[in-house]
């Protein structure tokens, strides 16, 4: 409900999803009628992402799940509507990545990017410098995060619905994080000739 899309724009349209992990977005453009693929590089949370389709999607054969980064990610298929919510940039190069799934755009189709902000990030990579500094290992990681965040963790785990392991890796374990600002975004929307409406 809160990404304010009419569900029609979806009937019928080919998707594909970049970072799309464990699939709890994406399943509702599936459910609008969307044929879904979903790119992720982490195997695990694809396994999620087809237990998550398989469980609240209408049609399971309908949908692709491919274990790639963007940048090896091959297919001659074009779509409809290209995705990514909040994963390039966590990429070694933004640009290129943005670049990289406009290249599966078709013509009069639509991106949907969510990215985050620099501001909110120079925050999470002030965070994330501590929980390194303090931590030698993932296990030790989640606990100098729950010692440093506690009320941070909380109150994104009342609001977003993940569990606190999920927000503690996605936040502060997660290695890269190079925001764009919203000059870039701008250029790069103006170069690839895309309309933004935000």
């Amino acid at each position: 409900n809160l990404m304010h899309f009419p569900p029609k724009m979806f009937e019928g349209c080919s998707l594909i999803d970049f970072g799309g992990g464990t699939g709890e977005n994406t399943i509702h453009f599936a459910n609008w009628g969307a044929n879904c693929t979903i790119v992720d590089n982490n195997k695990d949370a694809l396994k999620i992402a087809k237990k998550v389709f398989k469980k609240y999607s209408k049609n399971i054969n309908k949908h692709k799940f491919n274990c790639s980064s963007i940048f090896n990610y091959k297919s001659k298929k074009k779509y409809d509507i290209v995705v990514s919510q909040g994963a390039i940039h966590h990429t070694n190069d933004k640009n290129k990545a943005f670049k990289k799934i406009i290249s599966f755009l078709k013509k009069n189709g639509y991106i949907i990017l969510s990215l985050s902000n620099p501001s909110g990030g120079f925050q999470n990579n002030l965070q994330r410098l501590l929980v390194y500094k303090f931590a030698k290992n993932w296990h030790e990681m989640i606990k100098v995060a729950e010692q440093l965040f506690r009320e941070d963790i909380s109150r994104s785990q009342k609001y977003s619905k993940r569990t606190r392991k999920e927000i503690i890796f996605d936040r502060y374990v997660v290695p890269k994080q190079d925001d764009p600002s919203i000059r870039e975004l701008l250029q790069w929307f103006h170069k690839s000739k895309i309309k933004l409406y935000s």
